[in-house]
């Protein structure tokens, strides 16, 4: 749902959206994805965005009407930053040759040895060019760290610091499931809410991204 409210917010901006990776989770939903939003401040307008995001909804099965909860980490990344990286510290990993004789995929991850943070990507037709944008997004996430901890070298992060950030909450999407009460989406640290549910998730986001960048400022 969070996928499709970003999609649908680029390209009603007439940006260029790309889907560099996703991972499918085993039956329904995804485990992660990595978007390419290119456009005019595309990237400060979104930035305030990282954090927790929740879904909350009453179950149709259970005779209780227990609420249920899932979570998702949005991170928001400035692409193509200036960063050296020394290159022992990278590790590439590739498809196995030996499961690969049809040469359909062309995947490409890179990990940041001393930290643990890696970035892949299959959206490119040839294993270079994946290669060189897992890389990009690599060294977008290590920068964003830097950033985030005031730090200027690679080897002064605090990697714990960095999950406490991403685990902010930032907003709750709240599905009621029923006529008593309204669905609803409430931003946690503005205040601001809506009952227009449909039209936030169909990407119509921009009261939260102005209130989100006033609060930082």
């Amino acid at each position: 749902m969070l996928l499709r409210m970003y999609i649908m917010w680029g390209l009603s901006r007439g940006y260029q959206v790309a889907d560099v990776e996703s991972s499918p989770a085993p039956e329904i939903g995804i485990i992660s994805t990595t978007l390419e939003i290119d456009g005019r401040y595309a990237c400060g307008y979104l930035k305030s965005e990282t954090g927790i995001h929740r879904l909350k909804r009453k179950s149709p099965f259970n005779i209780t009407r227990m609420r249920l909860s899932s979570t998702a980490t949005v991170e928001i990344l400035q692409m193509y930053v200036q960063l050296e990286i020394a290159q022992q510290d990278l590790e590439l990993i590739l498809p196995n040759l030996n499961q690969n004789r049809n040469g359909t995929k062309a995947w490409a991850k890179i990990v940041h040895i001393p930290t643990g943070i890696s970035a892949l990507c299959d959206e490119c037709p040839t294993q270079l060019q994946n290669k060189d944008k897992a890389l990009a997004v690599l060294k977008s996430k290590l920068f964003a760290m830097m950033q985030r901890q005031g730090v200027l070298q690679l080897a002064d992060i605090q990697y714990d610091r960095l999950k406490t950030f991403l685990n902010q909450p930032i907003r709750e999407y709240q599905f009621a499931s029923d006529s008593e009460n309204q669905d609803k989406v409430l931003d946690i640290r503005t205040g601001i809410e809506t009952t227009a549910i449909a039209e936030v998730l169909d990407g119509k986001i921009d009261s939260f991204l102005k209130a989100g960048l006033l609060l930082k400022n």
